[in-house]
Formats: C-alpha cells, structure tokens, sequence
C-alpha cells in the first residue's frame, strides 16, 4: 500500500539477498550470517517506513511484511535493481527513484532522508560507501533516468557514467558491512547497539 505525501514521492528499490546465502563474506556461522542479514533487513526496511517523501518501497528478493512491492528474487544485484526499475517504470514512472542496500545497520531515517532530499536536485546522484569502491544510494528523477552499475568498484564506475557525487559523512549511510571490521565498526554507533549483543551471542 502506497502512502500519500506531499513533495518528493519517491520509489525505494531495496534488493535483498535471500538470508540463508547473504553476507557470505563474513567469517561467521551460516545461521549468525542469516540471522544478521535479517536483522540489518528489518532495519533499513523500518527506516524507510518512517521517511514521509518515501511513498513506495519496492523489495525485490525476499517477502517482508515492509514492503509496499515484493518482486522475486533474480539471482543477481544487477538484475534485482533492473526487475525493481522495471516495476517502477510501469508503475510509477513519473516519481523519483532510489537504491539502498539491505546492509545499512546504522543507518536513521533522517540521515537518509536528508540525502534524498540532496539528491533531489539532480537527475542523477550516488553516494559512495565508507570505503570509496561500493555504492550505497543511488537516484534519479525517473526510474527512465536510472543508470545503475553495481559489481566492483561501482563507486567510481557511477562517477564514469556521470552521476553526481554526494559527498560528505553520512554517518550510517554510508556505512554498509561486507566484513567482520565492518560490522565491529558499525555495532559500536547508536542505531546497531542490538548487532552489538548479537556478535556477542
């Protein structure tokens, strides 16, 4: 179900993973794996509940009771972000359309929902991840206007296509986990004190 705001109605496209095979390159147990790729889901998905410009969340992976679309899983980033853009386009191709990940534990409401509002004023935007390499929001003013290119390096693959750059701290938004210091790194901000008890468990 759709929510009616005023501004910005955006489209959310969030790709996740089926849990049993996500997170694969942390060094933990598949169940701890599973169980906090599930965790860092609940999470985002709860945030974006909670941004008033984001109308419509489109999960393309998995069920979840957050989601307003749930599209199947395609086997691949990529191709979940086409399936998503594919959706919007049919659906609602006159609104603005981002990407985030499922891996943001730390990430607030309000930190994404002021980069939004950044992007906003352009066509096309990224933010690059904590690192430099990935990317961990991309946007445009219409899912006709989305160029995505995820894989290795997609930070700067993004810049070679064009697309603004976001720039500045971003705390938790830029913050995704692919590692084990990645995820000490993230347990220790204020959103992820539950992450925190899990490690531990």
């Amino acid at each position: 179900m759709t929510r009616n705001v005023a501004g910005p109605r955006w489209t959310v496209i969030v790709p996740v993973k089926p849990f049993d095979r996500a997170k694969s390159r942390l060094a933990l147990e598949p169940d701890r794996r599973a169980r906090l790729a599930r965790r860092f889901t609940d999470h985002v998905l709860g945030e974006l509940r909670r941004i008033p410009a984001v109308e419509t969340v489109v999960v393309v992976g998995i069920a979840h009771p957050a989601a307003d679309i749930g599209l199947a899983d395609p086997g691949t980033m990529a191709a979940a972000v086409d399936r998503g853009r594919s959706w919007a386009a049919a659906h609602r191709a006159e609104y603005p359309i981002a990407v985030i990940p499922a891996d943001l534990p730390a990430l607030t409401a309000a930190t994404l929902g002021a980069a939004l509002d950044a992007a906003s004023g352009h066509r096309r935007a990224f933010m690059p991840d904590r690192s430099g390499e990935g990317t961990t929001l991309l946007t445009s003013s219409s899912p006709a206007e989305l160029a995505a290119s995820y894989g290795p390096g997609s930070a700067d693959a993004h810049r070679l296509l064009g697309l603004v750059e976001i720039t500045g701290d971003w705390p938790g938004l830029r913050d995704d986990v692919d590692t084990l210091a990645d995820l000490e790194r993230v347990a220790r901000q204020g959103p992820t004190q539950e992450i925190g008890r899990l490690i531990a468990s």
